[in-house]
């Protein structure tokens, strides 16, 4: 009997991963794309009032209010499982990108502060610790926030804080299919790790197909190049240039092997669900990678580090009988 109630709940499990990625895509173009603001939107004091006038972004708040009022306490944090884990690395995914964002220069080609909107941005974080369903709230004025960076230039990249947007948007999914299926927070683990390490080994895959050979990359990419442009560019301007020639020089005789080491550590991403020492091994790889790219390039991922560091201490604590459902042979095929 306890064999088959586990079996089912694997199943049900598979069902549920099935259902939170859909989900996912849906959200990241309607919170990214389809409602976008023009240039005007960006004009006045307030974007919040811009927001409100668009029927878009009106639809998200209003259908996100009623499933908060219709679910509130099923999909509480006291509702979820082992959720105070949860909650506190959601309020800091929430908390690194408030920071961000409240923290920007004026924008001086709008003449404006946005001082109301930052403001409530971080409301919105301590709002996150109330319920989860305000992550919805939260990502629309963030990304609304956020794009008004795209002016006058038409272009603005979410690279360097996709993590985080993937992680809350997952989440925002998660809890929105839980006022209808009993989804479990192993689930949403097992997504959200699978996720941030899928992006690391798309980054490796993509680099062994850039040029003509499949080792063209590792064999042509110069480390070396690229630390003499950045320090052209004031990357550690401090050293002087005999120093800095001389430190392009060491880079240049192991370009090769530092490019291999790049790609094991990417590629290596497919294993991270094999364990829960192989996902804290990987995690510790990943963040010394990015510190390798910030000495050599002054390009600096802070808050992908951030997240893997908060992903690591998730796993440290983690109890062992979750990480049992977790880490299982299936979970490894699905990711």
């Amino acid at each position: 009997m306890k064999a088959t109630t586990l079996e089912t709940l694997r199943r049900s499990d598979l069902l549920h991963v099935g259902l939170c990625l859909p989900t996912y895509s849906v959200l990241m173009y309607l919170y990214f794309l389809a409602f976008r603001l023009d240039e005007s939107a960006y004009s006045g004091p307030v974007i919040l009032e811009a927001i409100l006038q668009s029927p878009g972004h009106v639809l998200l708040l209003l259908g996100n209010l009623a499933v908060m009022l219709f679910a509130f306490e099923r999909t509480g944090w006291k509702s979820l499982e082992g959720g105070k884990s949860l909650r506190l690395l959601t309020v800091f995914v929430a908390a690194v990108l408030a920071w961000r964002f409240s923290c920007i220069g004026y924008n001086f080609y709008f003449d404006q502060a946005y001082l109301v909107d930052r403001a409530l941005l971080v409301l919105l974080v301590g709002l996150i610790w109330v319920h989860p369903l305000f992550v919805a709230f939260f990502l629309i004025l963030c990304v609304t926030f956020a794009w008004q960076l795209a002016f006058p230039v038409f272009h603005y990249s979410f690279t360097d804080k996709r993590a985080l947007f993937d992680f809350l948007v997952m989440f925002n999914a998660f809890t929105l299919l839980r006022t209808v299926f009993p989804i479990r927070r192993e689930v949403f683990l097992l997504v959200a790790l699978s996720s941030f390490a899928a992006a690391y080994f798309v980054a490796g895959t993509s680099k062994l197909l850039l040029g003509p050979e499949l080792f063209s990359w590792i064999l042509d990419n110069s480390i070396s190049n690229l630390f003499l442009s950045s320090y052209q560019n004031g990357w550690i301007a401090f050293l002087p240039k005999a120093d800095a020639l001389a430190v392009a020089e060491t880079l240049a005789r192991v370009d090769v092997p530092l490019a291999l080491v790049s790609i094991a550590i990417e590629l290596g991403a497919i294993f991270f669900l094999f364990g829960k020492r192989v996902s804290l091994f990987l995690l510790a790889a990943f963040f010394s990678l990015h510190l390798g790219i910030v000495v050599a390039s002054g390009i600096f991922f802070w808050k992908w580090m951030l997240l893997g560091g908060a992903f690591a201490l998730l796993l440290i604590s983690m109890p062992d009988d979750v990480a049992e459902k977790i880490y299982t042979a299936r979970n490894r095929r699905v990711s």
